[in-house]
């Protein structure tokens, strides 16, 4: 059986490129919802600029996660899957650095996804990009080995399926974000970016 803390860790670190903390809600050979998302800080980058919103409620737009569901199966010991769903808070605790939030927003624009994140205490905020292929007319995709990430538009949310090929572990999440209408960057994060390799 797949340790849940861990099976979260790696679908969420693999699939979204960030570090992750959670708590084992486990029962049987399935995992149930958990986990947050946040961002580690990397090294080197260059300073930048901020995003635009873009069209709202495109894929343009600044995107905020609200939520999330969190299953996993062990194929060596199936049992029915456990779905639940999970609000994430405004900012995230980072389990694996020193404690400090995180606040974390997306968007695709050109073809590539871009994360924004910001470390509390931090006079920087940080930006990411990765490449995505387009998928129809309405869709984006990422796939790295036994990784993949869609993007789709739905119902005025962005909603991003991760799922993990792991051993005998089949893992997945569904992340829904909203759309952040406000300015950005938010007024209390720093005016610098900083872009990650």
């Amino acid at each position: 059986m797949i340790r849940a803390a861990t099976a979260i860790a790696l679908l969420l670190g693999v699939g979204c490129g960030t570090s992750t903390s959670a708590g084992d809600t486990s029962g049987g050979g399935s995992l149930g919802a958990g986990g947050s998302s946040s961002a580690g800080t990397g090294a080197g980058g260059t300073p930048g600029t901020g995003g635009s919103s873009g069209t709202p409620g495109g894929f343009d737009s600044i995107w905020k996660r609200a939520s999330a569901k969190v299953y996993g199966i062990d194929t060596a010991a199936p049992t029915i899957p456990v779905f639940d769903t999970v609000t994430l808070p405004p900012t995230n605790v980072q389990g694996t650095l020193d404690g400090r939030t995180t606040d974390i927003y997306e968007q695709i624009k050109d073809d590539q996804l871009i994360t924004y994140a910001f470390i509390s205490g931090d006079v920087v905020y940080y930006r990411a990009k990765l490449p995505l292929m387009k998928a129809g007319t309405d869709g984006y995709l990422s796939i790295l080995g036994d990784a993949s990430r869609t993007f789709l538009l739905k119902n005025g949310q962005l909603t991003e399926t991760v799922s993990v090929i792991w051993g005998t572990g089949n893992l997945s999440a569904t992340t829904t974000f909203n759309a952040y209408n406000d300015p950005f960057p938010p007024s209390q994060w720093p005016t610098q970016a900083v872009d990650l390799p």
